[in-house]
Protein backbone atom coordinates (compact mmCIF):
# COMPACT_ATOMS: atom_id res chain seq x y z
CA UNK A 1 0.00 0.00 0.00
CA UNK A 2 2.71 2.28 0.68
CA UNK A 3 4.10 2.17 -2.87
CA UNK A 4 0.07 3.27 -4.16
CA UNK A 5 -0.68 5.81 -1.55
CA UNK A 6 0.84 9.08 -0.49
CA UNK A 7 3.09 8.95 2.88
CA UNK A 8 0.90 11.42 4.51
CA UNK A 9 -2.00 9.42 4.07
CA UNK A 10 -0.53 5.69 5.05
CA UNK A 11 1.24 7.69 7.97
CA UNK A 12 -2.38 9.01 9.00
CA UNK A 13 -4.26 5.66 8.99
CA UNK A 14 -0.88 3.96 11.08
CA UNK A 15 -1.55 7.11 13.86
CA UNK A 16 -5.43 6.40 13.99
CA UNK A 17 -5.07 2.47 14.87
CA UNK A 18 -2.22 3.00 17.14
CA UNK A 19 -4.04 5.82 19.14
CA UNK A 20 -6.87 2.96 19.45
CA UNK A 21 -4.46 0.16 19.99
CA UNK A 22 -4.57 -0.29 23.71
CA UNK A 23 -8.42 1.48 24.06
CA UNK A 24 -11.09 -0.66 25.12
CA UNK A 25 -13.57 1.52 22.85
CA UNK A 26 -13.91 -0.08 19.67
CA UNK A 27 -16.94 2.83 18.70
CA UNK A 28 -14.49 5.03 18.70
CA UNK A 29 -12.20 3.08 16.40
CA UNK A 30 -14.80 2.56 14.54
CA UNK A 31 -16.36 5.87 14.07
CA UNK A 32 -12.56 7.38 13.48
CA UNK A 33 -12.04 4.87 10.61
CA UNK A 34 -15.25 5.42 9.02
CA UNK A 35 -14.87 9.17 8.84
CA UNK A 36 -11.06 8.60 7.68
CA UNK A 37 -12.13 6.67 4.89
CA UNK A 38 -15.35 9.09 4.08
CA UNK A 39 -12.61 11.69 3.64
CA UNK A 40 -10.32 9.76 1.52
CA UNK A 41 -11.99 7.82 -1.03
CA UNK A 42 -8.53 6.74 -3.01
CA UNK A 43 -8.32 4.17 -0.26
CA UNK A 44 -11.53 1.82 -1.68
CA UNK A 45 -9.94 1.81 -5.13
CA UNK A 46 -6.50 0.74 -3.57
CA UNK A 47 -8.49 -1.70 -1.45
CA UNK A 48 -10.28 -2.65 -5.00
CA UNK A 49 -6.70 -3.66 -6.87
CA UNK A 50 -5.21 -5.13 -3.28
CA UNK A 51 -8.11 -7.60 -3.32
CA UNK A 52 -8.49 -8.12 -7.27
CA UNK A 53 -4.60 -8.39 -7.79
CA UNK A 54 -2.66 -8.33 -4.72
CA UNK A 55 -0.51 -10.03 -3.00
CA UNK A 56 -1.52 -12.35 0.60
CA UNK A 57 -0.61 -8.86 2.69
CA UNK A 58 -2.02 -6.69 0.62
CA UNK A 59 -5.51 -9.07 0.80
CA UNK A 60 -5.58 -9.86 4.39
CA UNK A 61 -4.77 -6.07 4.96
CA UNK A 62 -8.36 -4.87 3.51
CA UNK A 63 -9.80 -7.85 4.91
CA UNK A 64 -8.45 -6.70 8.91
CA UNK A 65 -9.78 -2.51 7.68
CA UNK A 66 -13.16 -3.98 6.54
CA UNK A 67 -12.97 -5.17 10.80
CA UNK A 68 -11.86 -2.57 12.03
CA UNK A 69 -13.76 -0.08 9.78
CA UNK A 70 -17.29 -1.72 9.77
CA UNK A 71 -17.39 0.40 6.69
CA UNK A 72 -20.06 -0.33 4.31
CA UNK A 73 -18.42 0.57 1.43
CA UNK A 74 -15.81 -1.92 2.35
CA UNK A 75 -18.18 -5.27 3.14
CA UNK A 76 -19.44 -4.55 -0.27
CA UNK A 77 -16.34 -4.78 -1.43
CA UNK A 78 -16.31 -7.93 0.61
CA UNK A 79 -19.46 -9.21 -0.91
CA UNK A 80 -17.91 -9.22 -4.73
CA UNK A 81 -14.45 -10.37 -3.62
CA UNK A 82 -16.03 -13.94 -1.83
CA UNK A 83 -18.03 -14.59 -5.04
CA UNK A 84 -15.24 -13.73 -7.60
CA UNK A 85 -12.89 -15.60 -8.70
CA UNK A 86 -9.91 -13.34 -7.75
CA UNK A 87 -7.21 -14.56 -5.27
CA UNK A 88 -6.76 -18.24 -3.39
CA UNK A 89 -9.50 -20.20 -2.07
CA UNK A 90 -8.18 -19.30 1.68
CA UNK A 91 -8.79 -15.37 1.57
CA UNK A 92 -11.90 -15.41 0.16
CA UNK A 93 -13.19 -18.10 2.42
CA UNK A 94 -11.72 -15.47 5.68
CA UNK A 95 -13.46 -12.64 4.07
CA UNK A 96 -17.17 -14.62 3.89
CA UNK A 97 -15.98 -14.78 7.66
CA UNK A 98 -15.69 -11.51 8.34
CA UNK A 99 -19.26 -10.43 6.39
CA UNK A 100 -20.97 -13.40 8.59
CA UNK A 101 -19.53 -12.01 11.58
CA UNK A 102 -20.72 -8.83 10.97
CA UNK A 103 -24.49 -9.99 9.33
CA UNK A 104 -23.57 -8.83 6.19
CA UNK A 105 -24.78 -11.53 4.40
CA UNK A 106 -28.02 -13.07 3.96
CA UNK A 107 -28.43 -16.50 5.83
CA UNK A 108 -28.10 -19.29 3.23
CA UNK A 109 -26.08 -21.00 0.79
CA UNK A 110 -22.93 -18.37 -0.94
CA UNK A 111 -21.79 -19.52 -4.59
CA UNK A 112 -18.31 -19.18 -4.75
CA UNK A 113 -15.59 -20.33 -6.80
CA UNK A 114 -13.64 -22.85 -4.64
CA UNK A 115 -10.65 -25.49 -6.01
CA UNK A 116 -11.46 -24.58 -9.75
CA UNK A 117 -15.43 -25.04 -9.87
CA UNK A 118 -18.06 -23.21 -8.74
CA UNK A 119 -19.54 -24.60 -6.03
CA UNK A 120 -22.33 -23.71 -3.41
CA UNK A 121 -21.12 -22.82 0.37
CA UNK A 122 -23.12 -22.63 3.29
CA UNK A 123 -22.60 -19.83 5.15
CA UNK A 124 -22.10 -20.21 8.79
CA UNK A 125 -21.12 -17.95 11.42
CA UNK A 126 -19.73 -20.06 13.79
CA UNK A 127 -16.26 -21.12 14.84
CA UNK A 128 -14.85 -24.45 15.82
CA UNK A 129 -12.02 -24.55 18.26
CA UNK A 130 -10.57 -27.69 20.00
CA UNK A 131 -11.84 -26.43 23.67
CA UNK A 132 -15.00 -26.27 24.86
CA UNK A 133 -16.59 -23.06 26.32
CA UNK A 134 -19.13 -25.25 28.22
CA UNK A 135 -18.83 -28.39 29.62
CA UNK A 136 -21.68 -30.93 27.89
CA UNK A 137 -20.66 -34.21 29.86
CA UNK A 138 -22.14 -37.22 27.67
CA UNK A 139 -23.49 -39.50 30.59
CA UNK A 140 -24.90 -41.93 28.81
CA UNK A 141 -22.14 -44.79 27.56
CA UNK A 142 -23.93 -45.33 24.16
CA UNK A 143 -24.29 -41.51 23.48
CA UNK A 144 -20.43 -41.46 24.38
CA UNK A 145 -19.74 -44.70 22.02
CA UNK A 146 -21.48 -43.21 19.56
CA UNK A 147 -19.73 -39.70 19.55
CA UNK A 148 -16.25 -41.39 19.35
CA UNK A 149 -17.61 -43.49 16.24
CA UNK A 150 -18.65 -40.76 14.30
CA UNK A 151 -15.77 -38.61 15.41
CA UNK A 152 -13.65 -41.42 13.62
CA UNK A 153 -15.83 -42.12 10.68
CA UNK A 154 -15.52 -38.01 9.90
CA UNK A 155 -12.35 -38.24 10.40
CA UNK A 156 -11.59 -40.84 8.14
CA UNK A 157 -14.21 -39.24 5.50
CA UNK A 158 -16.20 -42.55 5.50
CA UNK A 159 -19.70 -40.34 6.53
CA UNK A 160 -20.28 -36.50 5.68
Amino acid sequence: MRQWLPTSLFTELLRITQRHQKSQRVDKLVQEMQSFLDSHPVFMHVFAILLKRGDKTGRDTVIDMTRFSEYPPLFALLREYVVSQDGPDESRLSALNVLNEFKQLPSGHVRMWIRGDWQEILALGFEIGDESEVEFPIRSEQARTWLLDATYLMHDREVS
